[in-house]
């Protein structure tokens, strides 16, 4: 069962956020539906495979909303586009400098990754 809750909770977040293209933009029924689509990225959090820099671009992304009165949409694209950016460049870094998949990396930073604390290179990530 757990096996495959990902895969369902992946699902209704493609759902919703196909639902999503057929409402009006900001509106109540926009958000009940967008509630829903946050709330099963929030539960899919602990199940998913990806960094800590990942998460944190699913947060910039729920927060769309939010950040585009305040700031306007140029400003708010290149908040979150800076954010996933970076977040995409930490996996590849990750991805280039472990010496064996793990599903489970969490950060380059903070050493989480393969790399030991000091940064003196690629570690064996215990498994």
């Amino acid at each position: 069962m757990f096996k495959h809750a990902a895969t369902t909770i992946t699902a209704i977040r493609v759902a919703g956020s196909l639902v999503l293209l057929f409402l009006p933009p900001l509106s109540v029924v926009f958000f009940v539906v967008y509630a829903v689509c946050c709330l099963s990225d929030l539960v899919d959090g602990p199940v998913a495979l990806h960094t800590w820099a990942n998460k944190l671009t699913g947060v910039a992304c729920v927060l769309i909303p939010a950040f585009y009165p305040l700031f306007g949409l140029p400003t708010t694209a290149v908040i979150v586009g800076t954010i996933a950016s970076l977040s995409a460049l930490e996996e590849l870094a990750i991805t280039l400098v472990s010496p064996r998949l793990d599903r489970n990396a969490r950060s380059i930073v903070c050493g989480a990754s393969g790399w030991d604390e000091d940064r003196s290179g690629p570690q064996p990530v215990d498994g």
